[in-house]
């Protein structure tokens, strides 16, 4: 069923929090955030990123693809996306999202091999949008929520009927992840990858 999901990375946002700098273009250790979740996530073969306007820059092997929807945020990239992906599902991570690893995304693949419905992540009853399996089985719902301009992802789960989303808990992973929604949020993250180059000597080392 992998032959039927592929990973999407979400980056069509203005990046307004962040001086309007292109967020996809974040750098940790000198390499691109997307490209740290896209070799996190080996298994899967198949890349696109939701983007506003197409780079002239590649992202890796990923393909684009630009958004049907824009100025609704998120939900407008995902609906992009499960619109034009040949997949029956995808895989989707924020590009200003980092830390995502390969446990966390073969707990969600296994779960949507399981079951084929939408997987998430659930911790004390609250739903996480990221990292997620969203399916074209959503779209109706989606659509739904655009058409009546409501944009926020946790209004999805509030909208959906939760018997047709698979939940995994995720109380001992999510405090992993890094949003960098700020300058101040990404300047620290520079600064812990710093720390490690001066504790082991090189950027590589673990």
């Amino acid at each position: 069923m992998r032959a039927n999901i592929a990973g999407y990375i979400l980056a069509g946002g203005k990046g307004t929090r962040m001086g309007g700098m292109d967020k996809l273009f974040l750098k940790y250790q000198g390499k691109y955030l997307a490209l740290w979740t896209i070799e996190a996530l080996f298994m899967l073969d198949t890349w696109y990123v939701s983007v506003a306007e197409i780079p002239k820059e590649p992202m890796g092997k990923a393909r684009w693809i630009r958004d049907v929807y824009e100025d609704i945020g998120p939900m407008g990239g995902i609906l992009s996306g499960l619109i034009r992906c040949r997949e029956e599902a995808l895989l989707v991570v924020p590009c200003d999202t980092f830390g995502v690893d390969a446990s966390m995304g073969r707990r969600l693949l296994d779960a949507y091999e399981r079951t084929g419905r939408p997987v998430f992540f659930q911790d004390r009853n609250k739903i996480f949008p990221f990292p997620g399996i969203y399916t074209k089985s959503m779209l109706p719902a989606m659509e739904r929520q655009r058409k009546a301009g409501i944009y926020r992802m946790q209004s999805l789960f509030d909208l959906e009927d939760r018997g047709k989303i698979t939940l995994l808990d995720g109380s001992s992973e999510l405090g992993r992840l890094v949003n960098l929604n700020t300058w101040q949020e990404y300047e620290s993250l520079q600064r812990r990858s710093n720390e490690r180059e001066m504790r082991y000597g090189t950027r590589g080392a673990e």
